[in-house]
């Protein structure tokens, strides 16, 4: 994770001095050698060097592509960032399973076999293309808006909501992949079925990405996040009464599915840095993952388990509230302008 941040953060500041393809092919190549030192370091000091090398190819891989496919896909983003990311929690669901079936032969094994995996990523580089696009000729509409929109403290404006938004969303979504199964237990299920019953919730998301875009092509981006959030507040706090909570947790999963693609294709479409806007958020993400999952764990109490979904609920709500005040600061016609170009 620390190695995620600091490439994300300087990929994000650094968008107009890193070349796109010369900085994805580092990326994969920090990725691959990573996990390859992973598997064969010696020590513990060259164990930790080796995470954060591979955490630097994963965090700034995540961030290129997620601004790439942000930007080339039009009026299409949306439900191709969805696209991606159902992708990237299919991995997140079969990594861990693949990487147990050769433990027999040794966990060593494991980690150069995902540098090959890094390295089969080579492909990514054309992701460069959308991120090295010639200046919009003068007198274009889109000229014209990239030049209204005016640094400092507007582009200050427009960040801050998305910061906020980064930080609650990925606290909400790691807090309740973090605390589901423990409320799961302390209302009477098996360690077991509990952990299956968790499942649930990224398998709602799963889906979730693969078909909520497609129904819903006609709305904008900010509409989708404020209905999938709304949604999943209203699922973690069903999730408080015992029997609907294994219900609660996979209709969560479903609802916040399309929110994390929607919020970065409306970031997108209205900072005039897209990915700084994106390395901002993503970087927001990475710090709400951390301290939300340790915040609810203060209030989670064994004898009050709704504690745990209701937290959960009330962060979903300040979420909901950070996602109105950003599409409320858009510029209008910002979307349109942006289509069209």
């Amino acid at each position: 994770m620390l190695g995620s941040l600091i490439a994300i953060t300087v990929g994000g500041l650094g968008e107009r001095k890193l070349p796109p393809t010369a900085a994805i092919t580092s990326l994969i190549g920090f990725f691959a050698a990573g996990c390859l030192g992973i598997g064969l370091a010696l020590s513990w000091m060259l164990l930790q060097v080796a995470a954060v090398a591979a955490g630097a190819g994963f965090g700034g891989l995540a961030l290129y592509i997620n601004t790439a496919f942000a930007q080339v896909f039009g009026e299409r983003n949306l439900v191709m960032l969805s696209l991606l990311n159902a992708a990237y929690g299919a991995g997140a669901v079969t990594g861990p399973v693949l990487a147990g079936l050769p433990a027999h032969l040794g966990l060593r094994l494991v980690f150069p076999a995902c540098a090959l995996l890094a390295v089969a990523c080579l492909p990514a580089r054309d992701c460069s293309r959308a991120l090295a696009r010639p200046a919009p000729a003068p007198g274009s509409r889109t000229a014209g808006a990239v030049r209204n929109r005016r640094p400092g403290l507007t582009a200050l404006k427009i960040l801050v909501p998305f910061a906020i938004i980064g930080f609650l969303y990925d606290g909400l979504e790691t807090g309740t992949g973090a605390w589901e199964s423990t409320h799961l237990v302390w209302i009477g299920y098996s360690v077991t079925a509990a952990a299956q019953i968790a499942a649930l919730f990224w398998a709602g998301m799963l889906v979730g990405r693969l078909i909520i875009p497609s129904l819903t092509r006609k709305l904008a981006p900010s509409a989708i996040a404020l209905g999938g959030v709304l949604a999943a507040a209203i699922a973690l706090s069903g999730a408080a009464l015992p029997g609907l909570a294994p219900y609660g947790y996979a209709l969560a999963g479903f609802g916040l599915a399309p929110v994390f693609p929607a919020m970065l294709a409306m970031a997108s479409r209205t900072a005039a840095s897209p990915q700084f806007a994106n390395g901002v958020m993503l970087s927001a993400c990475m710090v709400g993952g951390v301290i939300w999952p340790a915040i609810i764990g203060l209030v989670a109490d064994r004898h009050l388990p709704a504690t745990i979904p209701l937290a959960l609920a009330g962060i979903a709500i300040l979420c909901l509230l950070a996602i109105w005040s950003a599409a409320r600061r858009q510029e209008p016609g910002a979307d349109q302008e942006i289509s069209h170009s």
